[in-house]
Parts: structure tokens; C-alpha cells; sequence
């Protein structure tokens, strides 16, 4: 049923037709919408063109390094700020624009590394930057009071 909803809404945009549509399925808008608007406490908080939103130019990337040490020597030289340390794992995340990204790789050309994964920023990590995180999580939440338009 939702493939056939998703069809149906593109083509009606495909006659011209202008379509308001408030979901919490973060896919059936990202397949759909053009615009997008974050409410927050019956509030527009946020509009954004959904091209934007998927063309984005900030990227965050998580990194393991082959060992321990170069894991320690990667955190002692860097100059990025790092959001996430995973010591046990010798993993971090962080985050980069296009602009940054050839000075990530010099500093990685001077360690080893086992991979480096981009983590796509997604409409409902968009979403979620106007609610606490840590607080929908930790109770559990899928469905969130508040809609996406």
C-alpha cells in the first residue's frame, strides 16, 4: 500500500498538482515532497527544499584504524573536532564539509586504517536535530507527536 500511495502522490505532482502531505514515515516524504517543514510545539521550526536536504555538503564519516597506536597517534594530531571515540573499537566519528575533506585523508595518509564509511545524513537525522535525541531513544519512541510536512 505505501509503494502504490508514494505512485499515486507523484503522479498527481506530475499533473501540476500541489499536495500537502504530513507524515511521521520519514520515507513516504523523502520519496514525495519537494518542500519540507519541521513543526516543533505547533510551530514551524524549519523549512527545507528536500534537494538540499539530500545534496548536502557536510558529511560525517566513521573511521577504525588498524591498531590501537594509530588510533592514539590519529587523536594526537588531529586538529578535527571529534565527536565520538569508540577507544575499545579504535573507531571515531566525525564530521567534515566537502571543503575539509582532502585535509582528513592527508592526516589519514600518516596512519593505518582497517576502513572509513561515509554515514549518509538522512531527512530524519535532519528531523531529529529539532528534538532530543537521547531522550526519544532512551524511551523508546518511534512515533513522535509532532509531524513532518
Amino acid at each position: 500500500m505505501q509503494e502504490r500511495f508514494i505512485q499515486f502522490i507523484l503522479e498527481e505532482k506530475k499533473e501540476g498538482k500541489t499536495i500537502l502531505l504530513s507524515s511521521h514515515i520519514f520515507s513516504e516524504v523523502d520519496a514525495t515532497c519537494d518542500r519540507i517543514a519541521i513543526i516543533k510545539d505547533g510551530v514551524v521550526v524549519s523549512t527545507i527544499e528536500a534537494a538540499k536536504l539530500k545534496h548536502n555538503t557536510n558529511k560525517t564519516f566513521k573511521i577504525e584504524f588498524a591498531t590501537k597506536k594509530d588510533y592514539q597517534q590519529f587523536l594526537a594530531r588531529t586538529k578535527f573536532k571529534i565527536p565520538v571515540e569508540r577507544p575499545d573499537q579504535n573507531q571515531v566519528k566525525l564530521n567534515l564539509t566537502d571543503e575539509t575533506m582532502q585535509r582528513l585523508f592527508t592526516e589519514l595518509s600518516e596512519v593505518s586504517i582497517r576502513f572509513i564509511s561515509e554515514i549518509k545524513f538522512t531527512l530524519e537525522d535532519y528531523f531529529m536535530d529539532f528534538y532530543d535525541r537521547k531522550k526519544s531513544i532512551a524511551a523508546g519512541e518511534e512515533n513522535l507527536e509532532h509531524g513532518v510536512h
